[in-house]
């Protein structure tokens, strides 16, 4: 059996706590991966809006950044054999690894409003971006502002097809209705729900309801559940 579970919030934990990414107390870690048989992790950067409404996200990003790299740095030099997925190749052969990672942000507003901050943290391997979390950012609304109707900004469009550009999932978790619609009808590429529900069995503001299910699936994209009540 080969699991992909594409969210994540261990770094922002790591990070606080000083802890390992091979061995601690999260949901997550690399020991465990290994025992359970391997398979793929997203790695989720949590950038709090509350907390960086508009600037400030992009340092605190590099920072669990940072925290992402030397953990796994600490396991090459350990033997301990994690593949980092940076390409289609990569994602093919992550059988052939003990375990493997996906660097993802949740939170466009990560990028300070800038597409040369983009284009940077793609280079340093992130490789998923969620365009908002449930809040509103330079890019669309969360699904927090959902009766204000709003969705993809300009400077959104432009995000979505410089990440199509690069090759990085455009993951449409947390953000409003309007912008959904607009992603759909805006990107190139497959998109990513990396953890959302069906609304019509649970009806909670970040579910996806059946024509956007129904929308992704003929995007040829996917959809990971969460296990939230």
């Amino acid at each position: 059996m080969f699991i992909c579970d594409c969210h994540c919030d261990t770094l922002t934990e790591l990070y606080k706590k000083c802890t390992s990414l091979y061995d601690n107390d999260q949901h997550f870690d690399i020991k465990r991966q290994i025992e359970l048989g391997g398979g793929l992790q997203f790695c989720a950067i949590f950038v709090p809006t509350h907390e960086f409404r508009y600037y400030g996200g992009l340092r605190y990003t590099l920072c669990l950044l940072d925290k992402y790299k030397q953990e796994l740095k600490a396991l090459q030099e350990k033997g301990i054999d994690v593949l980092p997925v940076l390409t289609k190749a990569d994602a093919a052969n992550v059988l052939n690894h003990k375990a493997a990672t996906l660097l993802a942000i949740e939170e466009g507003g990560a990028i300070d409003g800038s597409l040369e901050a983009l284009r940077m943290l793609y280079e340093l391997g992130v490789r998923a971006i969620t365009l908002t979390w449930s809040n509103r950012n330079d890019i669309a609304d969360g699904v927090n502002e959902e009766c204000s109707g709003g969705g993809l900004t300009t400077f959104g469009r432009q995000v979505v097809a410089e990440m199509n550009r690069l090759g990085m999932l455009v993951d449409v978790s947390h953000i409003a209705t309007a912008g959904f619609w607009d992603v759909i009808e805006t990107s190139t590429k497959p998109i990513i729900a990396t953890h959302s529900n069906a609304k019509t069995l649970c009806s909670h503001p970040r579910n996806l309801n059946d024509d956007q299910i129904k929308a992704i699936n003929a995007n040829d994209g996917l959809i990971g559940i969460t296990f939230a009540g």
